[in-house]
């Protein structure tokens, strides 16, 4: 892996020979092309050629300096050392890790719900005077949606700390939602909801056939059960579900199932299969007018990769 700025070695452009701006640009396309391929073989290499790869990129950066100018880097060095600092990673089970996430959950733009919600909104549809059972509702974000578009909404969560927030949510707004704590084997017994919804939740569990069934026996004939969650594909390149709190960067338990999982839970459960979509990350992301860091860094580099998978089933309308 190699880089040059300019097309020859022996006489590299400097600032006065072209436009500043231009040989800026040059150098960040040169750091960002030896950075991007570092970053795919980088478990591969042993430590000393690691060295020799960051070396070159720090001598890259020092023969610009001058003309990048002492304050500039100085004002950046903070960041720097943030960046560059290794996390500790803290390993947590689901309960542990949403009791500590719910101080921040929603103040947080994250581009696997922003995505999901553009991708789900048409498949719910009109709600208005439907009974709708939020299965692992969290914080509510679906269950008060529900409930303003008209909805008699049952959300039901096991994390205490989640569900306080969601019903905080609903009292400030007027919402007489049903809200519930328990998992997938407190649910109501009631089956004749038109519809359960479970949002990014079965990622988390090491089987799913279980709690499919136990939510589409909740439904009334033909009524709709909706699950959204993190494609598998991204776990399967090492994405997890993760989030920071107090200083610490945390990952949450996850396990894989892929579509040829989830029909099959379906069909066990009498379900027949009406939809099945991948949330594909796009250039919407940077287009939002909230657009932060994260969110502009997941719709440039990995725009139309898949980072959440829908899947919808309906229950036979005969007893």
């Amino acid at each position: 892996m190699t880089a040059t700025i300019g097309n020859d070695p022996e006489h590299e452009h400097r600032p006065e020979e072209a436009s500043r701006d231009d040989w800026l640009r040059g150098l960040t396309v040169a750091l960002h092309t030896n950075l991007a391929s570092l970053r795919r073989i980088s478990d591969e290499l042993p430590a000393d050629e690691l060295r020799d790869h960051l070396g070159l990129i720090a001598a890259m950066v020092d023969v610009t300096r001058e003309a990048i100018g002492e304050d500039a880097i100085a004002a950046q060095l903070p960041k720097a050392r943030e960046v560059v600092e290794p996390r500790r990673i803290i390993e947590v089970g689901s309960q542990d890790g949403y009791a500590l996430w719910s101080h921040s959950y929603d103040d947080e733009l994250n581009p696997v719900i922003l995505l999901e919600e553009q991708s789900l909104r048409p498949l719910i549809g009109d709600v208005a005077g439907k009974r709708v059972l939020d299965v692992g509702c969290g914080t509510g974000r679906w269950s008060l949606h529900l409930a303003r578009q008209g909805a008699q909404v049952t959300g039901v969560d096991p994390c205490p700390e989640m569900l306080a927030k969601a019903r905080r949510s609903a009292e400030d707004q007027g919402l007489d939602i049903e809200w519930l704590a328990g998992g997938f084997g407190d649910l109501p017994e009631a089956g004749d909801y038109d519809m359960a919804l479970c949002s990014l939740v079965l990622c988390h569990l090491p089987e799913i056939d279980g709690p499919v069934g136990e939510m589409a026996t909740r439904l009334r004939p033909g009524g709709r059960l909706i699950i959204s969650d993190f494609h598998f594909l991204c776990q399967v390149i090492g994405w997890r579900t993760a989030f920071d709190y107090g200083g610490r960067h945390y990952h949450i338990e996850n396990y894989i199932h892929d579509y040829g999982e989830f029909v099959g839970a379906f069909r066990k459960a009498g379900l027949i299969v009406a939809a099945i979509d991948d949330v594909i990350i796009d250039q919407s992301l940077a287009a939002r007018g909230e657009v932060d860091d994260t969110l502009y860094h997941a719709s440039s580099r990995w725009n139309g990769y898949p980072i959440c998978m829908v899947i919808a089933g309906e229950k036979s309308p005969v007893r």
